[in-house]
């Protein structure tokens, strides 16, 4: 059951925030799941306005998305016995039949209804999916960052990614919602969803979805046309979530490239943007950086196609040739010595030495 000492430790709390939060989270990872089981919905319920009727609702808001960040952070980096890890492990990600809990935030003019409800993970993330549905505004913006940053830490704990299709909506949603803010905020929110986006998709468990993994890529697709006046600032973000994507389902990918459909429409509308990353403008080290970042993949991908089955093989080739030929021209052209290399530093032109390595073995 709660501690006895519940009040005075939000108290604590909402003055010190994160300091407390460690210090709670570490509590909760040791009482679960024998002493404490009820320990999230227990924390949500306590983190109420009319508990805290002094306290201003976005506070509490935050207060809560910080304790519930911290807690699969405490738990990846924790110490507990292996029996107790596993048993806490399971306890976090499975479902916590706790009703209905309404939430209610005032910000200003705008009221916010967090609804929790039954379903896995619950009720974290019918909570973020709450948060981040409402969008993002100047006022919001901390409450809002945190979410992102709390969905990105149960992400690495381990989510079923048919559980997160709401909230990719939300986050890709987000996206298209920062354009009213400074540009530093927008810019470092945009990254951070991005990011948080890339833990969804590449997480090991990913594997045993593979029809949610190929929908999370349609849904992922849009990013590459967001229209936001930072968009150019955000290119090497875009292009890391797509080609981590595509690194961790690589096998998925090709398989599903032998099959007509849509999926297949996506498979090469990505691969023609890691060919976009390629090709970024510049001269590499010193006038762009991002063009690196595909090797990985490509690699990857010579390799799994290397090792397809020999009927598949020649499909393969076949229907990938045209992407090797303009791969083949790019990276030529980007591999050219400068005509002048007198102001580069030793760092520079070594950069440059392994990029030609990686580009012939590409």
């Amino acid at each position: 059951e709660p501690p006895l000492c519940f009040p005075t430790l939000f108290q604590d709390l909402l003055k010190r925030s994160v300091p407390c939060c460690w210090q709670l989270s570490a509590y909760v990872l040791q009482t679960l799941p024998s002493d404490w089981p009820t320990a999230i919905p227990d924390l949500i319920a306590s983190l109420q306005p009319s508990s805290f009727p002094n306290i201003p609702s976005a506070r509490l808001a935050w207060v809560l998305l910080q304790i519930l960040t911290v807690l699969p952070e405490e738990f990846q980096s924790s110490h507990l016995a292996q029996n107790h890890k596993s048993a806490v492990r399971n306890e976090l990600q499975k479902n916590i039949p706790i009703g209905e809990l309404i939430l209610t935030i005032t910000l200003g003019e705008c009221k916010m209804l967090l609804y929790v409800t039954l379903v896995t993970l619950s009720p974290v993330l019918p909570l973020l999916e709450s948060v981040l549905s409402t969008g993002v505004h100047e006022s919001t913006y901390d409450m809002t960052r945190q979410a992102v940053v709390c969905a990105s830490a149960w992400f690495q704990l381990g989510v079923a990614l048919p559980d997160c299709d709401r909230l990719a909506d939300n986050l890709v949603a987000l996206v298209f919602q920062t354009g009213s803010l400074p540009h530093h905020l927008a810019l470092g929110l945009c990254e951070l969803i991005l990011d948080t986006l890339s833990n969804m998709v590449t997480h090991p468990n990913t594997h045993k979805y593979p029809e949610s993994c190929l929908q999370m890529l349609h849904k992922l697709l849009v990013l590459r046309q967001a229209s936001v006046p930072f968009y150019q600032d955000l290119l090497s973000s875009v292009y890391t979530l797509f080609i981590s994507l595509c690194e961790s389902h690589s096998r998925l990918l090709l398989d599903t490239l032998l099959v007509d459909g849509a999926s297949k429409r996506d498979i090469l509308q990505v691969l023609q943007i890691i060919l976009e990353c390629s090709d970024s403008a510049g001269v590499y080290p010193t006038e762009e950086t991002t063009s690196q970042l595909a090797f990985s993949y490509w690699f990857i991908l010579q390799d799994d196609i290397i090792g397809s089955e020999t009927q598949h093989y020649s499909l393969y080739v076949s229907m990938l040739s045209p992407v090797y030929r303009r791969l083949a021209e790019i990276l030529l052209r980007k591999s050219m010595l400068p005509e002048t290399d007198e102001t580069w530093t030793a760092d520079e032109r070594e950069l440059l030495r392994c990029y030609r390595q990686d580009a012939a073995d590409t």
